[in-house]
């Protein structure tokens, strides 16, 4: 057999003496290293703690921006009703080919109508997502959640457990609970 040395394993380098230069910057690396890691559990955590704050300006945006869709798409779907039955009259009455061709069209005004609705939607969903919900307003007359408050007299209260994310009430929780129970 040949007498050549074993090759060296690398947890026989790891036994090895180290100097103190050698164990201060491997303790830097190392340091370096978990710094993103813990930058990403507390951004998540305050992230966590701001949703939970502004949890009813979120579900009212949202709301609103629901009810705000819906009547876009039924203009859409009224607009394409109309269309439908003039595209029909002239298939009927006057020529096939052009009353083909107007339905081809009203089927593409359909199409543009509804992607822009739901392009509204998917923008204005992203400013509810964000601190403060840019662009909602909660006392807006014909999408805002208290817009039935203001009809009664009543307080429009924040409430966690309602889907709109607010309440009518005589008296308003002092936690954003929704309603207090008189005497106010």
């Amino acid at each position: 057999m040949s007498g050549a040395a074993p090759e060296d394993h690398w947890l026989d380098r790891l036994a090895e003496l180290q100097t103190r230069r050698q164990v201060l910057r491997a303790a830097l690396a190392a340091a370096a290293l978990t710094i993103p890691l813990a930058r990403t559990g507390r951004a998540r955590a305050s992230g966590r703690s701001l949703r939970v704050a502004s949890e009813t300006c979120w579900k009212g945006c949202e709301y609103a921006n629901h009810l705000r869709t819906e009547d876009a798409l039924n203009a859409c779907y009224t607009g394409r009703d109309r269309n439908f039955v003039t595209a029909t009259a002239l298939t009927l009455f006057v020529n096939p080919l052009y009353g083909a061709l107007a339905s081809g069209a009203s089927l593409v005004k359909l199409n543009h109508c509804v992607d822009q609705a739901l392009l509204q939607q998917k923008a204005t969903s992203w400013d509810c997502q964000k601190p403060g919900c840019p662009g909602f307003d909660v006392h807006d007359k014909q999408y805002g959640p208290c817009a039935s408050c203001e009809r009664v007299k009543g307080m429009c209260c924040p409430s966690p457990t309602v889907m709109s994310g607010y309440t009518c009430c005589i008296c308003c929780d002092d936690k954003g609970n929704g309603c207090k129970a008189p005497p106010c």
